[in-house]
């Protein structure tokens, strides 16, 4: 019989029978009971036993004690006739010729007695022969007494058969006793009446011991073995298929999306983040016609046998723009070492010749420069100054009589301009290289008095034509030297600090320096590709991405990962051109690093450079440092090895700080929200206006080793609209170039 899912039913059935109360032994003593109800059911259907006892068969109520001795004496017998002589006539006898014989059987008894007692005579004394056989006559008549009416003679089952058949007759009546003191003895039938009823309750019993021994949820496994477990079940049943459609189905969307779009790694997701993931692929959508347009390019460059190079690139996360320079990098790479391979000259060398190689060619380059110094010093030395009028008053003195007349003086000293007029081409052999600014050249020169063999006209980007047009016309060669990416020519200097009352009052002029005029005029340019200044190529990556096209050659670290442009927020606030918080900041930060380089050499200290935006900053960073300083050993050891060094520590606003270096730069972005304020108004001075950027590119390419920039903004705050100049908008992405350390802004 099915189990019908009553689970109460089952525990009230199983308490009655006095089964155990735990769920764990309950199924193996149900078990038992159902294997002794189906041995006992198969032995009252066993169609030869009847056969075998014939009229004698009652099922289990046969009586299978007296068959047993019946057979166990009639085997007695007849071993005993098949020993005798003619005892195969005997047992050919028929049943009532057998009879008859029985009427000889006092008579044979006697004789037999007789002659065994005769026999035992032969050998013992008749008083110790006696009581012998009166015990086994008492035997004998035991034997006799359990079959007082002979039935066993009648009986055709073997003793032994009649014997087994009594042990599991015994067995059942001790089962039967055990179930009929169990509170469960009242369903005992509805369990077991019949073959197939046992079968069902034998599965039910291995259902709910694989179902409690099985490793799924506890409560799943109660409710498979409750009252609704059948609807449980089902409900399982039905959801396995459903679940097998699903799991067709997106595996073949799992294909395809593998196949058609290149999307890989979303069969092993769990299903919170493969729901996630299709989220925010949803979301992006619109952007599906780019993906596929670059899944085209990307199909057509794994075609070209660059898999493995875009697969590096993507684990590495690199930023698109980077991959043509690597690539050509990697292929420079290969060809250099195909040929290195292919040439036996090549081949031969090792990176230890090579590194002393390169030694041996610095050593001797530093050589021919010092030589070269010693060369042109003697040339100079060989020239012999005009001696010039020593005669009439001194005031018209020429030459180095004139010199010689100054040299001894503490005051009353000739003007520059009168010297230069009377004695210029001697100054000139004493001192051929002057350095000067060109409007110091037009003040100190008159016209026609001095002429040089070439004039270098440096940071020209800042030159206005007119001031170059005075060394211009006392030089027969020019070079002019400038990066139109920087600083621009301005009035910054001319403005009285009365005149400028906010950043907002600031403008660029749209003067042409000299460096673009000559570009213009000469059209002869040698850009100088080479960066120097860097130690790290994070310092310049920005600028060369931003300005340069990646046009420059710069020097990566032995650390690709290495970002060297220090974000330092600090909470400060924007006020008057000022930003207290922040030039404390710097302040204190300057201390501490001149504290603890202080006892470094002077060949190994590093130098260091302060930068702020405006000029009003610049002097509270200078005011705090002082106080800051003031007694400090430290600092003034500091300060002592980087001035023998020829760098001393500088504090400069962004105007005047192009053309300098430092080991070092800490900048002070300077500004932020105003007091009170939740944001900070768009107002950045000189950076929002038209070569605001070009401000920008001297600031963050002042450092040698490392830059900190101490903002009091980040760049969420910094927002440029379409009528912005160049310059908020490239502040704005230096800050997430420093947030992100150098990496791609993440979408």
């Amino acid at each position: 019989m099915a189990i019908n899912g009553s689970r109460r039913a089952a525990r009230e059935l199983t308490a009655r029978l006095g089964f155990s109360a735990s769920s764990a032994t309950l199924a193996d003593e149900v078990g038992q009971l159902a294997d002794h109800v189906q041995a006992t059911a198969d032995f009252e259907a066993d169609g030869d036993v009847a056969g075998l006892l014939g009229s004698f068969w009652h099922g289990i109520l046969t009586p299978f004690d007296e068959i047993a001795a019946g057979a166990r004496l009639r085997r007695a017998i007849h071993g005993q006739l098949v020993a005798l002589p003619g005892g195969d006539q005997l047992l050919a006898l028929s049943t009532n010729e057998f009879a008859a014989l029985a009427n000889f059987a006092d008579t044979a008894r006697s004789i037999q007695d007789g002659a065994e007692n005769l026999r035992s005579l032969d050998e013992k004394p008749i008083d110790e022969t006696l009581p012998a056989i009166r015990a086994q006559l008492a035997i004998l008549d035991k034997f006799l007494l359990v079959d007082p009416g002979r039935v066993l003679a009648s009986v055709e089952i073997p003793i032994q058969q009649i014997s087994d058949v009594a042990t599991l007759l015994s067995q059942k009546s001790d089962i039967s006793q055990r179930l009929a003191r169990s509170p469960l003895a009242y369903a005992i039938e509805a369990l077991g009446g019949t073959q197939p009823e046992i079968d069902n309750t034998e599965r039910a019993i291995d259902w709910v011991k694989s179902v409690q021994s099985a490793m799924g949820p506890g409560p799943l496994r109660r409710a498979l073995t409750g009252s609704d477990g059948q609807a449980v079940r089902q409900l399982l049943h039905e959801a396995a298929l459903a679940g097998a459609a699903l799991s067709r189905s997106y595996m073949t969307l799992i294909e395809s999306l593998s196949s058609e779009f290149g999307v890989s790694g979303l069969s092993s997701l769990l299903p919170n983040a493969l729901v996630e993931r299709l989220d925010f692929l949803t979301a992006h959508r619109a952007e599906l016609g780019d993906f596929l347009a670059i899944r085209d390019h990307r199909r057509v460059l794994d075609a070209a046998g660059l898999s493995d190079f875009l697969a590096c690139s993507d684990r590495l996360v690199l930023a698109p723009e980077r991959l043509p320079a690597l690539f050509e990098t990697l292929v420079a790479f290969g060809q250099a070492d195909l040929a290195r391979r292919a040439s036996p000259e090549f081949g031969r060398q090792d990176g230890a010749t090579l590194e002393a190689r390169r030694r041996t060619f610095a050593e001797r380059d530093r050589i021919k420069i010092n030589s070269d110094r010693s060369v042109v010093t003697a040339r100079l030395l060989q020239k012999v100054p005009a001696r010039g009028s020593d005669t009439g008053p001194r005031g018209v003195w020429t030459g180095m009589a004139l010199l010689r007349n100054e040299f001894p003086k503490q005051r009353r000293f000739t003007p520059v301009r009168g010297l230069l007029s009377r004695a210029g081409d001697s100054i000139l052999t004493l001192k051929p290289c002057f350095m000067m600014s060109p409007l110091s050249l037009a003040k100190f020169a008159k016209p026609g008095q001095l002429e040089f063999d070439i004039v270098v006209v440096d940071e020209a980007s800042q030159m206005k034509p007119e001031e170059a047009l005075g060394a211009l016309l006392r030089t027969k060669q020019i070079v002019v030297v400038g990066d139109a990416n920087q600083l621009p020519p301005t009035d910054f200097f001319n403005r009285s600090a009365d005149t400028v009352n906010s950043d907002d009052d600031f403008e660029d002029i749209d003067d042409e320096s000299i460096l673009e005029a000559c570009e213009k005029t000469f059209r002869e340019v040698r850009p100088l590709k080479w960066h120097y200044r860097s130690r790290c190529e994070s310092l310049i990556a920005f600028s060369n991405a931003e300005f340069y096209r990646n046009s420059l050659i710069t020097f990566p670290m032995a650390r690709p990962s290495s970002f060297s442009v220090d974000l330092v927020r600090v909470d400060g606030t924007y006020q008057a051109r000022r930003n207290v918080a922040e030039a404390v900041r710097v302040a204190e930060e300057s201390i501490q690093f001149m504290r603890r380089f202080a006892e470094l050499s002077e060949e190994t200290i590093p130098t260091l450079g302060v930068v702020s935006v405006n000029i009003d900053q610049r002097d509270l960073i200078q005011e705090e440092l002082r106080r800051l300083s003031a007694g400090d050993e430290l600092v003034e050891r500091y300060c002592e090895k980087v001035q023998k060094r020829g760098e001393l520590l500088f504090v400069k606003n962004l105007e005047n700080v192009q053309g300098d270096e430092r080991d070092f730069i800490f900048i002070s972005l300077t500004y932020g929200r105003e007091p009170g304020a939740t944001a900070p108004r768009q107002r950045f001075g000189p950076i929002n206006g038209k070569q605001g950027h070009r401000r920008l590119n001297v600031l963050f390419s002042r450092a040698r080793i490392r830059v900190a920039l101490f903002a009091s903004l980040g760049s969420a705050d910094v927002r440029p609209s379409e009528s912005s100049a160049k310059g908020p908008h490239v502040l704005k992405r230096y800050l997430e170039y420093a947030e992100n350390r150098g990496r791609a802004r993440p979408c």
